[in-house]
């Protein structure tokens, strides 16, 4: 009977382990990405990457604030024309380049 006992407690401790081992390696790109939608650009992309930085905010605002300017807008219409033609005229604008 105790040696079974011993078994079991092995056998959990050991899927205890490899549930942890799994977890922190899915976990690990998620943190990553979490880190990096905080950090500027350059911090972003710099080889070898940077640990330590100064985390901000200002790029996660800008894309909650656009959102909210076109969750206003009417879908089709003059706004939808509007921005059509200046995502056209951005495209061409790097095509002369």
């Amino acid at each position: 009977m105790k040696t079974r006992r011993m078994a079991r407690m092995r056998n959990q401790a050991l899927l205890f382990a490899a549930l942890t081992i799994f977890t922190f390696i899915n976990l690990v790109p998620l943190i990553w990405a979490a880190l990096t939608s905080v950090k500027n650009p350059a911090d972003a992309f710099t080889i070898p990457p940077t640990i330590f930085f100064q985390p901000t905010l200002e790029y996660h605002r800008e894309v909650w604030c656009a959102a909210r300017l076109h969750a206003r807008q009417p879908v089709g219409g003059k706004a939808a024309d509007r921005d059509r033609d200046e995502h056209r005229a951005g495209r061409d604008d790097q095509a002369v380049d």
